[in-house]
């Protein structure tokens, strides 16, 4: 389950609040339907190849009987803050990875996002209203590749 949120997340740059209450009712034939608790922003990703292969991989998750959530704890009850970062902390430790952060995965996405596709793919993607948040998260993880000088005989 912890594999297909991370994916989720790389995909669609989602926070994590707005991945923890996803429905399965938000999981239309063409896309996934969302809107931001942070931003209210309204957003449908797109159902592409790798999009349906992930969400066919979710809805094969063992889920609690009637539970409408798509990711859910074994009540059938949508992960709580807590809960999600105590298995969190667990999967951190186990991975053997430091400093590590789920944010990061946002992060990641956007960077990629916007060398696959400039800046305005990436706040797209992100959905913010502000060209410049969206900078923020990619100029801080962004490196600008240089050519070195030719040696001088």
């Amino acid at each position: 389950q912890f594999k297909c949120i991370l994916d989720l997340a790389y995909l669609t740059a989602m926070r994590k609040s707005d991945i923890l209450k996803l429905k399965i009712a938000d999981v239309r034939e063409d896309g996934l339907y969302i809107e931001q608790r942070k931003t209210g922003k309204r957003q449908v990703f797109e159902m592409d190849s790798g999009l349906r292969a992930l969400l066919a991989r979710i809805r094969g998750l063992r889920r609690r009987i009637g539970s409408m959530w798509l990711f859910c704890n074994r009540k059938g009850q949508p992960y709580t803050e807590g809960g999600f970062n105590s298995n969190w902390k667990r999967l951190v430790v186990r991975s053997g990875v430091e400093d590590v952060h789920f944010h990061d995965i946002r992060a990641k996405a956007l960077t990629d996002a916007n060398r696959e596709g400039g800046l305005d793919y990436a706040q797209a993607l992100a959905g913010h209203k502000s060209r410049s948040t969206t900078e923020g998260y990619v100029k801080a993880r962004d490196v600008e590749r240089v050519r070195p000088l030719k040696p001088t005989k």
